[in-house]
């Protein structure tokens, strides 16, 4: 086994499909030849190494995809989950098997080409296993122990490989792990862990899960109004306290780095997806007075980038604006923030956002631009060629995309605003 997997590793990326095959069938034999092998970690371990070593662009081939080496595996990382999630140290080599399984996973959900999804989808979405993910995210919301424990890396392999697949090929009738995410997003926790990351040089495996991974878990998950109310609850938690933080820390934004950046990103856009799906809901006075606080950091942090003497083009910048400004242009679509925004007269600090040499940043500044300027203000607009240019070119990216109907949507709404009323 030993020199199999040395030979593997030599081999690398020019090992074929029968090889690997090859490889595999010998790795059952012994098992079949000795069951007690399965509960051997030092087999245990030597199987990763090989499946590891193999040519991963070869994982979702027909004949290695429903191989019994994947359901081995599985089922050894499921062991090890329940055995750390009941609180038992896993030693050294359970903990490299515990997050290399994960991390194989991963990959092969990053291979795996649409006429081969559901049988992937049927060996990962395996019910125990997925029990055993909601239990660990109940236990999440109420115990902070994980989120100093590095072997949470291992889980956070395993849920974004569900998140691609789910985004891949979605199914509205299971939401998996859905309702106990957003739980762990609207417990205290969160907020105390999203303001201990911010004043930290670095995160760990435990902050990244929850900012980042549960985050992102909610955001590329197909929105509709089944979790309408979900989506409210992540407004109740987050908007106050992250509201706050944003008005203290806007004025020192040069001073964040990428990560800060991008943990806001996550953040507003879980804010700003209930007005996507509710656009006509009536906020009450609390809810539309932070988002109006919102709306004015925004614009603050906008105002100061196109100030600046030479306006900061390099890709932090860039990044910032390309977190706000998407989510400035949806809380246009609550009438109440709508008519807030117009009362802020930025239409010439909009205009200004064009000038960055960025697709995604002018097509929302358009956006905006569509929702907030009246008809006269049109007429006098000399960018008629570059918006419908600018437009073109996403409408024809997205409109075949299943998981970008929100974002389709929003664009034939702009298409139909005063903006295009441009002769």
């Amino acid at each position: 086994m030993e020199r199999q997997s040395i030979y593997l590793h030599e081999q690398g990326q020019s090992m074929t499909v029968d090889q690997m095959k090859q490889s595999f069938d010998s790795i059952i034999k012994k098992i079949d030849e000795n069951n007690h092998l399965l509960s051997d970690e030092k087999f245990l371990k030597e199987i990763v190494e090989v499946a590891v070593h193999s040519n991963e662009k070869h994982f979702c081939d027909p004949t290695i995809i429903n191989h019994r080496v994947f359901v081995i595996l599985r089922d050894y990382y499921l062991n090890l989950l329940q055995r750390w999630r009941h609180g038992q140290k896993l030693d050294e080599t359970s903990c490299w098997i515990f997050e290399t399984i994960s991390n194989l996973f991963l990959k092969m959900s990053s291979h795996i080409s649409d006429n081969r999804i559901s049988q992937l989808k049927q060996f990962i979405f395996h019910e125990t296993l997925l029990n055993e993910l909601n239990r660990f995210l109940e236990d999440l919301c109420i115990n902070n122990q994980y989120f100093q424990d590095p072997q949470i890396k291992g889980i956070d392999n395993l849920f974004r490989t569900i998140q691609r697949l789910e985004r891949t090929h979605f199914d509205d009738k299971n939401d998996y792990l859905f309702d106990n995410i957003v739980k762990c997003i609207c417990s205290s926790s969160f907020i105390q862990i999203f303001l201990q990351s911010v004043n930290q040089e670095n995160d760990n495996p435990g902050q990244r899960f929850l900012l980042n991974t549960c985050t992102d878990y909610v955001y590329s998950h197909s929105i509709d109004k089944q979790h309408k109310q979900s989506l409210i609850h992540i407004r109740q938690s987050l908007l106050r306290p992250f509201t706050q933080w944003l008005i203290q820390q806007s004025s020192v934004f040069r001073l964040w780095n990428n990560r800060i950046i991008i943990i806001l990103r996550q953040i507003s856009f879980l804010l700003t997806l209930s007005i996507q799906v509710d656009r006509h809901a009536i906020l009450d006075k609390d809810i539309l007075d932070y988002y109006c606080q919102l709306i004015d950091s925004f614009i603050n942090i906008l105002y100061s980038i196109v100030q600046s003497d030479n306006m900061d083009n390099n890709k932090l910048t860039q990044s910032l604006i390309g977190t706000l400004t998407p989510n400035l242009y949806t809380m246009t679509l609550s009438n109440q923030l709508e008519k807030y925004i117009q009362t802020k007269h930025i239409t010439s600090l909009i205009l200004k956002l064009t000038n960055f040499d960025n697709d995604e940043i002018q097509l929302n500044a358009f956006k905006i631009l569509s929702s907030i300027t009246i008809e006269q203000d049109t007429k006098n607009l000399l960018y008629s060629n570059n918006i419908v240019n600018i437009f073109m070119k996403f409408l024809n990216k997205i409109i075949d995309d299943s998981n970008q109907t929100l974002r389709f949507y929003n664009l034939l709404r702009c298409l139909k605003s005063n903006f295009f009323y441009l002769k």
